[in-house]
């Protein structure tokens, strides 16, 4: 298992992060900036209903001096979601972080609840 890595180690190296351009995405990467970091940020388009244009996370991204790669993941996410229907995967409506029941081949696969 790999041991964690202190940000300060990383000065002068390119990184990349995952974001979604809210404010925490926002405050990451400006820290790590400020930091010396060479920062790459990554943002998935699922086509989120909440995202009227993916290209906007970019330029909320670019005011914290990082560049923004869009990768588009609607066909992959759709699949995705096939797959799980097709095990007759169910959501429990227990919490805020959907958790789903995979019965396939017998075997049932539960990811807990966070904690």
């Amino acid at each position: 298992m790999a041991s964690a890595t202190s940000y300060k180690n990383l000065k002068g190296k390119k990184v990349g992060v995952c974001v979604s351009g809210g404010l925490d995405s926002k405050t990451v990467c400006k820290r790590l900036v400020e930091e010396g970091l060479e920062v790459l940020a990554f943002s998935a388009d699922l086509g989120q209903p909440d995202e009227s244009d993916i290209n906007n996370v970019r330029e909320r991204m670019a005011t914290c001096g990082v560049e923004t790669v869009i990768v588009d993941l609607k066909e992959a996410m759709a699949e995705g979601c096939f797959d799980a229907v097709q095990a007759q995967a169910k959501y429990d409506g227990g919490c805020e972080c959907p958790r789903f029941e995979l019965k396939a081949l017998g075997a049932v696969d539960h990811f807990p609840a966070p904690p």
